[in-house]
């Protein structure tokens, strides 16, 4: 596979769906869930694959803060009507947590339905570790809320 270059603007990635983490509902009746891992691979929409690293996710895991939720990837962002808040990164997991504000009670339900597939991350990755498709620094966008069928 061709090496992603560092001199080409930045394209959108997105990930497999995430499912390694239980939804933990927060008094406030948002839910908080893991949106991305060290060592996940991620695609953009011409196959590319680059992988989500520990110095990446570490380092840049705020970026997802205000960051928009779908469904299936699609631009259905004006009737979600949801955003992350409260990004952070968990060093023993490798994963990025963040809580998700504003979601409809149709949504949190299928969360929790047998149709969830997981969470996709969204992001744009601006630096690749040299010769490699290792993203070591990147920007949060947002996260997708899978179901299926899709």
């Amino acid at each position: 596979m061709p090496v992603i270059p560092n001199s080409d603007p930045p394209k959108h990635f997105i990930t497999e769906p995430l499912r390694s983490f239980t939804p933990q509902k927060l008094e406030n009746g948002d839910i908080r869930m893991a949106i991305a891992k060290a060592g996940q691979k991620a695609y953009n929409d011409l196959g590319e694959e680059a992988t989500l690293t520990k110095e990446f996710l570490s380092k840049d895991f705020s970026t997802w803060d205000e960051g928009l939720v779908s469904i299936n990837h699609e631009n259905n962002h004006d009737w979600v009507k949801a955003t992350l808040y409260n990004p952070e990164y968990d060093n023993d997991t490798d994963l990025v947590i963040c809580s998700f504000s504003g979601l409809p009670d149709w949504v949190k339900s299928l969360i929790y339905s047998d149709d969830y597939q997981g969470l996709s991350q969204e992001c744009l990755p601006v630096k690749f570790a040299k010769n490699s498709n290792d993203v070591i620094r990147g920007f949060g966008t947002g996260v997708t809320i899978v179901t299926s069928p899709y």
